[in-house]
C-alpha cells in the first residue's frame, strides 16, 4: 500500500477537492496536501483499470446493473449490497471478466450457488469458469472455488477477488475471517457481493470494511463511528452522517432500482400472496400451570410452542398435508422434530436437507427438485434459506417461522425473485399461541420497506451531494 499526496490549491477547485478528500476512508491533511493511501485514494477519485465500456461490452446487463459494475471498477474495492434477485451473479461475473485481462480472478462462493455461477458464466459469457473445487488446472482468467473449504492457494497473479455471500464476514468464526482476509491481503481487486443488510445493523459493514482493506481491523473501522452500549456497538447520533458519507464511497446499497429512476429492471411488481391459516390446538397441548392459556410471549411455553405444538400431530400438521395436495412445496421448519413430523404427512417423494447432510448432496436434492424429479423439500433457513435460487417453487409452507425477520425475508425470497412465472403463494400455518410471532413479524415487514428506502436514499443521496 503506497501513500499519495493530493494537493489542495487556493482556488475553488481545490476547495472542491478538498471537499472531496473528506469521504476518503483514510486521510490526514499535512499544510496544503491531504495524504492517503493507494487503496482509499481508488474508493473516491477511481482506480488504474482502464475505463470499461461495461454496456457496450456487457449488453445483457441492465442499465443499473451497467452502472453498478461501472462504479465498482472505478472504486477497485467496493461492497456491492443489492435485494435478493437484482442480479448479483451477473453483475460480479462481468466485474470478474474486466479485471480478468490484467490477472487472475479469484471468485469465492458457497458451493449451494457453485453450479449457478458455472451455468451463467456460461449463459453470459460463452465459456465456463475454471472449477477449482474440481482440481482444474488455473493458468489465467476467472477460477472459482467454494468458501467452505478454506482451500489456500497460490495467490501469484491473482489481480481481482470476489466474496459471494459476503454476510459470511460478520457470522463467521475467527479462522474463517483470518483465512478470507489473509486470501485477498495482496490482491488490488475486491468485491463482496451480499443481499439486504439488516436496515439497523451498520456494524456489519464493518467487518466489510476490514475484508476491502479499508480499515485493519473490525474495532478500528467502528470507533470512528460507534460506541459501545453494553456488549453492543450503536452508532453515535452525530456520526450518522459522516458515516454514510463514508460508505457511499465504497459500497452501495439498492433495494428498488425503479425507485431511483430505472425503468429496466429486475423487480417483480406484486409482494408474494401470503395464505395464513389458522388452526385448532392438538387435544393434549396445555399452557404452563398457572396459566390459561399458552403463548410464544411467556417464557415457559415458548420451548413447547416452537418445538412439540410444531411436530405432534394435529390440526396445524394435518392443514400442511392438506394444502399440499397437487402442489410441490418448499417447506422451512425451525426444529429437527418438526422436520421430521411434516416429511412424514407429505404426499410424494419428500427430502429432508438438514444441518447433518454434506453441502454437495444438498445441491443434489435442490437440482432434482428443479428437475421435477422430488416433489418436496423440507429444509431451516439457516441450512438452505441463504443464497440459493429456486425461482421453480410456486407453493411455501413458512412453518417454523420465528421472532427473525431476515430469515423469514431470505427465504421467501429464494423463490419470489427475477424469473419465476407467476406469483409465489406463502401458507404459513399458525395457531393462538403463534399468533405473537406473526404479529411481530408483520410489524417488522411494515417497516422494513420505509426502513430500506431511507438506506437506499441515504447511499445514492451521499454519492450524488
Amino acid at each position: 500500500m503506497s501513500i499519495i499526496r493530493i494537493p489542495i490549491n487556493k482556488t475553488m477547485d481545490g476547495y472542491h477537492t478538498f471537499l472531496r478528500c473528506k469521504g476518503l476512508p483514510w486521510y490526514q491533511v499535512e499544510g496544503r496536501e491531504v495524504l492517503t493511501d493507494d487503496i482509499s485514494y481508488a474508493a473516491v477519485f477511481g482506480g488504474d483499470v482502464d475505463p470499461v465500456d461495461v454496456v457496450g461490452r456487457y449488453g445483457h446487463l441492465m442499465p443499473f446493473q451497467a452502472d453498478l459494475v461501472t462504479r465498482a471498477l472505478a472504486r477497485r474495492r467496493f461492497a456491492l449490497m443489492a435485494d435478493c434477485g437484482l442480479g448479483k451473479t451477473p453483475m460480479g461475473l462481468a466485474w470478474a471478466h474486466a479485471v480478468a485481462e490484467h490477472g487472475k480472478v479469484l471468485i469465492l462462493c458457497p458451493l449451494a450457488v457453485l453450479k449457478q455461477w458455472l451455468r451463467e458464466s456460461v449463459k453470459f459469457h460463452g465459456h465456463p469458469l475454471v472449477n477449482l473445487r474440481a482440481g482444474e488446472p488455473w493458468t489465467e482468467g476467472v477460477g472459482i472455488m467454494n468458501w467452505e473449504s478454506r482451500r489456500d492457494f497460490d495467490m501469484r497473479g491473482v489481480h481481482g477477488i470476489i466474496l459471494d455471500e459476503s454476510s459470511i464476514l460478520k457470522n463467521c468464526d475467527g479462522l474463517t475471517m483470518r483465512w478470507l482476509t489473509g486470501l485477498s491481503a495482496n490482491v488490488p481487486y475486491r468485491l463482496s457481493l451480499s443481499a439486504t443488510p439488516a436496515p439497523n445493523d451498520h456494524f456489519e459493514y464493518a467487518s466489510h470494511a476490514q475484508w476491502l482493506g479499508l480499515a485493519s481491523s473490525v474495532k478500528e473501522y467502528a470507533a470512528r463511528y460507534f460506541k459501545k452500549d453494553g456488549v453492543r456497538w450503536v452508532l453515535r447520533g452525530h456520526a450518522i452522517g459522516p458515516f454514510y458519507r463514508n460508505l457511499a464511497q465504497w459500497s452501495t446499497y439498492i433495494y428498488s432500482p425503479r425507485a431511483l429512476g430505472y425503468e429496466d429492471t429486475t423487480e417483480i411488481g406484486e409482494e408474494p400472496m401470503y395464505n395464513r391459516q389458522r388452526y385448532g390446538m392438538p387435544e393434549d397441548f396445555r399452557a404452563s400451570e398457572g396459566q390459561m392459556f399458552t403463548s410464544a410471549d411467556i417464557g415457559s411455553d415458548r420451548s413447547a410452542v416452537f418445538g412439540r405444538l410444531r411436530s405432534v400431530d394435529g390440526p396445524r400438521l394435518q392443514g400442511i398435508a392438506s394444502y399440499a395436495q397437487g402442489k410441490r412445496l418448499i417447506v422451512w421448519c425451525s426444529r429437527n422434530a418438526e422436520e421430521q413430523a411434516v416429511a412424514k404427512v407429505l404426499p410424494g417423494s419428500v427430502k429432508v436437507i438438514n444441518g447433518a447432510m454434506p453441502i454437495e448432496e444438498r445441491v443434489d436434492v435442490v437440482d432434482a427438485y428443479r428437475a421435477g424429479e422430488i416433489d418436496h423439500i423440507v429444509s431451516k433457513p439457516r441450512v438452505l434459506g441463504f443464497g440459493v435460487n429456486l425461482p421453480e417453487c410456486n407453493h411455501m409452507v413458512y412453518s417454523g417461522f420465528t421472532y427473525s425477520f431476515e430469515e423469514f425475508y431470505q427465504t421467501v425470497r429464494r423463490a419470489h425473485r427475477y424469473g419465476r412465472a407467476g406469483r409465489l403463494e406463502v401458507m404459513i400455518p399458525y395457531t393462538d399461541p403463534e399468533s405473537p410471532i406473526l404479529t411481530a413479524l408483520h410489524g417488522k415487514m411494515d417497516r422494513f420497506a420505509s426502513d430500506v428506502a431511507e438506506m437506499q436514499s441515504r447511499f445514492w443521496d451521499e454519492v450524488t451531494a
